[in-house]
């Protein structure tokens, strides 16, 4: 099963393809130009006999159609000779789908691993050789600037990601819960995500110094666990798409399957929306030992109102009187 660090590093490059294109740009000699569409590739190549996929593709594309370039993603924490014997199938597999340029890019936090990777791939006797791209920890910085890493926080995400858990990284980890704490509270649910990524990234004892440093400088009687936040957002989304798929496929069956799924799932969806928000609101509330009123706490639970809880949650992460947060 896939780390926690495998996962981070997948979940960012491939909901911020731009940053994983700047990346292939530093680390090569390829041409990317800047004028083109970046998205999420497919998931493309499926083995006859297993269900594993590439962790991720990016695929760079015109702005008025046609592929230009895709890049197959590959993240490795450690060495895998069975996993590089299936790297050449994924790059074939989707440069014949996509019809296009094709590059397999490998990303590990190890410089052991990065040279690993680099070396070719030769899979006929000399005549046929892949050879990685691979982006190791020294590409990456260990340092941002406080206004650098509010400008671009997926880059604060990725040096987190790589260097958060490593001796000497304290003052990048402080850097780190000061603009997560401002991620939480614009309510956006990228900026949430990125905030659980950043945070989940420092070493614990790392992150309780600074939690320790922040509790101290904002006078709270707990410090917010940023991780618990996004993530309680994160699996209220997935409740209501689950919810969502349910209650479609059931519609479907007397209105019309793909209707039915439709909208299902974007009332699961909207729904999931809701409570993700409202339980992260709640934990903000306890963190800072907030005891809304009867009247305050029936508000809140019968809010449906998924911006009108979303200014909730900034409120609650910027003052400590109810009345102020609830508006009243």
């Amino acid at each position: 099963m896939p780390s926690r660090k495998h996962q981070r590093l997948v979940v960012l490059l491939t909901e911020h393809p731009q940053l994983f294109v700047e990346l292939v740009r530093l680390c090569s000699e390829l041409d990317v130009p800047g004028d083109l569409e970046l998205l999420p590739g497919p998931e493309t190549v499926r083995f006859p006999t297993s269900e594993r996929v590439d962790d991720g593709t990016v695929v760079v594309r015109h702005r008025n159609g046609g592929n230009y370039e895709a890049f197959v993603l590959e993240v490795q924490l450690d060495e895998d000779e069975e996993k590089r014997r299936s790297w050449p199938a994924y790059v074939v597999g989707t440069a014949l789908r996509l019809r296009c340029p094709t590059t397999l890019v490998v990303v590990t936090p190890s410089e052991r691993v990065a040279r690993w990777a680099s070396e070719p791939i030769d899979i006929g006797r000399g005549r046929m050789v892949l050879t990685p791209l691979v982006v190791g920890p020294r590409r990456i910085p260990t340092e941002l600037s406080l206004e650098e890493a509010r400008r671009r926080p997926d880059r604060l995400a990725l040096s987190m990601i790589i260097h958060g858990d490593r001796p000497g990284s304290l003052s990048l980890s402080r850097t780190a819960m000061k603009v997560a704490r401002e991620l939480v509270a614009s309510g956006d649910r990228r900026s949430i995500v990125l905030a659980d990524l950043i945070v989940d990234s420092i070493r614990d004892d790392v992150r309780r110094t600074v939690q320790a440093e922040m509790q101290a400088e904002t006078g709270w009687g707990k410090t917010i666990w940023f991780s618990e936040i996004g993530k309680a957002v994160a699996d209220g989304w997935a409740e209501g798409r689950a919810a969502g798929m349910t209650a479609g496929m059931t519609a479907g069956m007397t209105a019309g399957m793909t209707a039915g799924m439709t909208a299902g799932m974007t009332a699961g969806m909207t729904a999931g929306e809701v409570a993700g928000v409202a339980k992260a609101l709640w934990m903000v509330l306890r963190a800072r030992q907030l005891e809304p009123t009867a009247e305050q706490r029936s508000r809140i639970e019968t809010c449906r109102d998924r911006d009108q809880l979303e200014r909730w949650l900034q409120a609650a992460l910027r003052t400590n009187d109810m009345a102020e947060i609830l508006g009243s």
